[in-house]
């Protein structure tokens, strides 16, 4: 049986901009690969510094399909606020196809909800209000909630077992 695959999409967060180590960027995702299973996890790293939801879409996804991953994580949106052109509709009709065509082939997908841009970094009132207009549309929108771990058979591969769902909130 061969390792599973774990695909990481998104901007300069799972890219790893800030996070240097010896042999270059590292990002949250390649901390979080070795400890998905007991055994070897193969990853690949696709996000990119400045990366948009329509980046991720158009160069990002497919490049991730042609692998085949067994898990992608999408962590993207940031850049898409800063935007004058922002549209929180455009924004999640991106994400809800790169979503399908995930699961769709198959893989397991971890997305994550960002804090308030404004308010994570300390910018005073009138600055922190047009960041957080959009991120608080997003969460809404996507019906973001918290999710824990449960154990799924079908993702025996990854962490002994342990599966993400959405539906798996805990209360």
């Amino acid at each position: 049986m061969r390792p599973p695959l774990f695909v990481a999409l998104g901007d300069s967060l799972t890219e790893g901009v800030g996070d240097r180590t010896g042999g270059g960027r590292r990002g949250w995702a390649a901390l979080l690969a070795p400890s998905l299973c007991a055994g070897p996890v193969r990853f690949t790293n696709l996000a990119e510094s400045g990366a948009q939801t329509r980046d991720v879409l158009e160069r990002q996804l497919p490049a991730a399909l042609a692998l085949r991953p067994d898990l992608v994580s999408v962590v993207v949106g940031v850049n898409d606020t800063l935007r004058r052109t922002f549209d929180i509709r455009d924004v999640a009709a991106r994400l809800d196809q790169v979503y399908a065509a995930c699961t769709g082939q198959g893989a397991l997908l971890l997305t994550a909800c960002l804090p308030d841009p404004g308010g994570m970094l300390g910018l005073p009132g009138a600055l922190a209000r047009p960041p957080a207009r959009p991120a608080a549309a997003g969460g809404e929108h996507r019906g973001a909630r918290p999710v824990r771990p449960v154990r799924r058979g079908a993702s025996a591969r990854l962490r002994g077992g342990l599966d993400w769902r959405p539906g798996d909130v805990e209360r």
